[in-house]
């Protein structure tokens, strides 16, 4: 275990755990929906995989957030062009597979972004990715305050009255009222990651609280003084919390619930920031981890249609223990298998791009 040189181990080894979890979600989906024999096993993978997507986009804000200040052609050629063309040449793959004609295929991969049904995080990302350098200025002029304001107002709207409103099926949102949407959505898990970059590589002074609004909880969290596995079984405790809620409250009413999977919901939350701190500091790992994290934005793009292939020929809802293990295994090899040609044409398109 050693770390290679240009690369960051803790970063690659959270795209490596995110990218098979993605594929554990979707591959618990159908035996967790059936509520048949393979109904536990699929709750327990889902259960400790629902930090997949927020993982993404924390590493997002991680690694966007906190470099240096770049030019609006300099962020398009070298950021926004890595995850557009790669959409673009799946648009293609996509082609391929399904039968679609050239006008339909466009309206949905451009128009409608009903192309495949995981491709939501990529439309959401995009728009993002288009926001990047108006947030970036606030890490930039170090406005924590401000940044602190804009989280608090975050959690409170999108994670934290959201898991009340669902859990106890209340249908008022007062914050409708007053048009915070603008406070909700994926962003906020973004600025969360670069936040957390910024305490935990100690640009800031952990003895003495941010201005203004704070999360005091979650900078303990992180702090340096605290052990690794401290966080790690948060994550442990978090997950396992979510399995035992949704399988009492599935019983209780006789079919799959899953108000504990929402990727807004508190449990969620503190299980995909105490995965995040516990993983992003290590600063050592196999040669592999590194290898793999280059692809990973690729396999997520392919899964589903190589899941869609292994499903044939594994049965998910019988011996669930073992072969959706196996299935999330055979997916990610597939997917890597072939994200590996794909990266290569996507960077030979864009030398030609850049020329």
């Amino acid at each position: 275990m050693q770390q290679q040189s240009g690369r960051m181990p803790g970063p690659d080894i959270l795209r490596c755990v995110a990218a098979i979890l993605v594929i554990a979600i979707h591959a618990s989906a159908w035996p967790f929906s059936q509520y048949n024999g393979g109904w536990k096993a699929s709750l327990i993978i889902d259960s400790f995989s629902r930090c997949a997507v927020p993982l993404f986009f924390m590493l997002t804000g991680y690694f966007l957030l906190c470099g240096k200040q770049e030019t609006l052609s300099q962020f398009i050629s070298k950021r926004f062009l890595r995850i557009f063309l790669p959409f673009v040449m799946l648009v293609f793959i996509y082609g391929c597979f399904k039968d679609y004609t050239i006008t339909e295929l466009i309206r949905r991969a451009f128009v409608q972004g009903d192309l495949d049904f995981h491709l939501w995080y990529i439309y959401t990302i995009i728009g993002i990715y288009i926001f990047i350098p108006i947030v970036k200025v606030l890490f930039l002029c170090k406005e924590y305050k401000l940044i602190n304001y804009y989280l608090f107002i975050w959690f409170l709207t999108f994670i934290l009255y959201a898991s009340f409103q669902s859990l106890f099926n209340i249908n008022t949102n007062p914050f409708s009222v007053f048009n915070l949407y603008y406070f909700q959505g994926w962003l906020g898990y973004v600025i969360l990651g670069g936040l957390l970059r910024v305490v935990l590589e100690s640009k800031i002074q952990l003895d003495q609280p941010f201005e203004g609004f704070n999360l005091q909880i979650l900078y303990k969290l992180v702090s340096h003084r605290i052990a690794r596995f401290v966080p790690f079984f948060i994550y442990i405790l978090s997950s396992s919390i979510i399995a035992l809620g949704t399988y009492i409250l599935s019983i209780k009413q006789g079919r799959p619930i899953e108000i504990f999977f929402s990727s807004n919901n508190f449990l969620v939350f503190i299980q995909s920031v105490s995965l995040f701190v516990s993983l992003i500091s290590l600063n050592y790992y196999p040669r592999i981890f590194g290898w793999v994290a280059q692809y990973t934005y690729w396999i997520y793009l392919i899964h589903i249609l190589c899941l869609s292939f292994v499903v044939k020929h594994i049965d998910l809802s019988h011996f669930s223990f073992i072969n959706i293990p196996l299935a999330i295994l055979f997916t990610f090899i597939i997917s890597l298998f072939f994200s590996i040609p794909l990266l290569s044409i996507e960077k030979f398109f864009l030398k030609i791009i850049k020329r």
